[in-house]
């Protein structure tokens, strides 16, 4: 089941993750559409590195313009000054953060390179416990799915529909699309800065310095051979 989704949702253009852990669930599987335009934008600004490190990404977040000193920082955090000496050394020399005598503030702001954020809890035929998985996903993603090896007779559109959540058929031929995710606007929130700077240290920087370009910003997904449909 689950390499059949990762084809599909590869052959989509995207990124795809497996069981991505955040601290509102595990999806079984995330597929990114990465916007490469952005992602070029950042290495062009000499931001190679990742904020992937919590504590320097939960920094990151909490520093504000203007110019911060290191206490009005360190409150924001809420911890001691000192505790944050050894983080904003690490942004400064990784070229997020500049440091001068009126304080500490973002040298830039990072360019957004996740264009698309599509979450899949994959069961046999247990689209209830699916569905309780797949609401907690939809707050950060812009779609969530349910994808289902054998679809039953009992499963309650209106359940999915009050949820925005859509449903997925998969079998060894491939994945046809039942019910269409409504597209969300999620929030900014952590989880989705803690898997665009994973994925930025896994897959889009690596790419980048090997010269691999997967999907240019603006090419549509396309369809499987067997002419399905692409969530």
């Amino acid at each position: 089941m689950y390499p059949v989704l990762v084809e599909h949702f590869t052959r989509s253009g995207m990124v795809v993750l497996q069981e991505w852990t955040t601290h509102q669930g595990r999806p079984d599987l995330v597929g990114v559409r990465i916007d490469w335009g952005a992602a070029e934008r950042r290495r062009a600004l000499g931001l190679e590195s990742s904020l992937s490190d919590p504590t320097m990404l939960r920094a990151w977040r909490a520093l504000a313009a203007p110019a911060q000193t290191m206490d009005e920082w360190a409150r924001r955090l809420s911890v001691l000054p000192r505790t944050l000496k050894e983080p904003a050394r690490r942004l400064e020399a990784a070229g997020f953060v500049s440091g001068g005598a009126a304080g500490f503030s973002r040298r830039v702001e990072l360019p957004r390179i996740v264009r698309e954020l599509i979450c899949c809890e994959a069961k046999i035929d247990d689209w209830r416990a699916g569905v309780r998985q797949a609401h907690c996903h939809r707050f950060y993603a812009h779609r969530s799915y349910v994808a289902l090896a054998r679809v039953p007779s009992t499963v309650d559109g209106d359940v999915l529909a009050a949820r925005r959540l859509g449903l997925l058929a998969v079998d060894e031929a491939g994945v046809t699309v039942r019910r269409h995710a409504p597209a969300l606007t999620p929030k900014p929130s952590l989880v989705l800065e803690k898997l665009e700077e994973a994925l930025w240290l896994r897959v889009v920087s690596p790419d980048l310095a090997g010269g691999r370009i997967r999907a240019m910003p603006g090419s549509g997904a396309t369809g499987s051979a067997s002419g399905r449909r692409s969530p």
